[in-house]
């Protein structure tokens, strides 16, 4: 056998074992779903622009993010009955104290309408939002997550469910929001 006849075998073996190597490397762990670290999605939302859109109210009108600048916004995405015994609450205290503000509710069962007495405040109610949160607001932090855009249109902090939780540090959070406190 030539010399020559032997590099390329070896090169040829090398290269098939790196290649192996290499391969079992990159498939050692597998996910179903990769969802990136909540404090991640965080960062790379907060201090950004809110995405616009259009959507309908249930009352039929369009309503735009965009029709918000120069105001205050809480962006509030739920789905479940719990939330919307919270974000109840909520209204009936926050919204009241700060009624200058926007206030947009995207939740995605039709059948977790607020009660009828809380329809007559502040709070805008999008239904079937839930292509608007998985194709542009956040998905993999779940529901319910808060969004606070400021008058430029800005985000300056986005709520995930864990801090939800507990209405005190939701009350305080948007007091905080409303006075310009960060």
């Amino acid at each position: 056998m030539t010399r020559k006849a032997i590099t390329l075998i070896l090169t040829f073996f090398l290269c098939t074992v790196m290649t192996h190597v290499n391969a079992q490397e990159y498939f050692k762990v597998e996910f179903d779903e990769f969802t990136p670290p909540a404090n991640d999605i965080i960062t790379a939302v907060e201090g950004k622009p809110a995405k616009n859109f259009m959507m309908k109210d249930l009352s039929g009108n369009d309503v735009a993010l965009s029709n918000y600048l120069g105001k205050e916004v809480i962006l509030w995405f739920w789905e479940d009955d719990n939330t919307s015994q919270l974000l109840n609450h909520f209204m009936n205290v926050s919204v009241k104290q700060h009624s200058n503000g926007a206030y947009l509710g995207l939740y995605n069962n039709a059948q977790n309408l607020l009660p009828a007495d809380s329809k007559d405040n502040a709070f805008v109610i999008l239904p079937n939002a839930a292509f608007l949160g998985e194709a542009v607001y956040d998905k993999e932090l779940g529901t319910p997550r808060i969004y606070l855009i400021d008058e430029a249109g800005i985000v300056k902090k986005l709520l995930p469910p864990a801090y939800i939780e507990n209405i005190e540090n939701v009350g305080r959070m948007i007091d905080d929001f409303f006075e310009n406190k960060f």
